[in-house]
């Protein structure tokens, strides 16, 4: 039996989409084939802004960490120069001062240590308690290389090294070691049985003294305000001075003693 054929204005309104059914398959097609515009622009602003923090969060970090670093290096430059008071300068230059006093007293008691009024070393007018040449019978020409060159040479030499480990090193470690270096070159120099005994401990005590000034001027200079920094650097610069008073003043002790 043959089937009835379809009514034409029924395949017509399939065809064209009029029919409810028709029409109601195309809107479903439809609606799953063309995308939402709110979802879409939704789905895509969601994305540009996930791309944005990526993109964004290293150099944030970085912000972040330069900021934090240059409020360190303000606080560090506020602290610096904010102004020393007289503590803070009793603190650290008062102790590095008596180590200079001590320093130069070293240096220069060497030249109040001997006397050379009688051409033969004669003991009538130079006893050989107070007057070392005559104890350990040693010439003018032989003083001449205990004062000035076996202590300047290493002296010098030993300047360049200091500067350097004072760069390096712990400077008040660095102070405290050449000062009892300096201090045990001191006492063999006083108990030496010979010249060549007091020469070696001349040099010693040359390399060690030369250690002092370089590690006390930096640790000023690091501690100390600019607005005192000069007063500073001078109150440590006297101690030349006051040392080269107190070596002379031996002679005091010798006659005492």
């Amino acid at each position: 039996r043959r089937r009835p054929l379809p009514n034409r204005t029924s395949m017509h309104h399939f065809r064209h989409g009029t029919g409810n059914k028709a029409s109601a398959y195309n809107r479903v097609n439809t609606n799953s084939l063309v995308p939402n515009d709110d979802n879409n622009d939704s789905f895509h602003n969601e994305e540009h802004q996930s791309a944005l923090i990526l993109r964004s969060t290293p150099s944030d970090v970085e912000e972040k960490e330069q900021s934090n670093s240059t409020e360190d290096e303000i606080t560090i430059q506020s602290q610096s120069e904010s102004s020393s008071s007289f503590r803070d300068i009793s603190i650290i230059v008062f102790p590095l001062l008596l180590v200079y006093i001590s320093n130069q007293w070293s240096r220069y008691s060497i030249s109040y240590l001997v006397d050379f009024s009688s051409p033969d070393n004669n003991a009538a007018t130079a006893a050989a308690f107070t007057a070392m040449n005559v104890d350990l019978q040693f010439t003018k020409s032989q003083y001449g290389l205990l004062a000035s060159t076996a202590f300047t040479f290493l002296f010098a030499f030993s300047s360049l090294i200091a500067g350097s480990l004072a760069d390096k090193y712990d400077r008040k470690l660095l102070t405290l070691s050449s000062c009892l270096v300096w201090t045990v070159a001191t006492v063999a120099q006083s108990t030496a049985q010979s010249y060549e005994e007091v020469l070696m401990a001349r040099v010693v005590m040359g390399g060690a003294c030369a250690f002092a000034a370089p590690a006390a001027y930096t640790l000023i200079a690091d501690k100390i305000s600019k607005d005192k920094l000069a007063f500073a650097n001078s109150l440590y610069g006297s101690g030349v001075y006051l040392g080269g008073a107190l070596a002379s003043l031996s002679l005091l002790l010798d006659e005492n003693v």
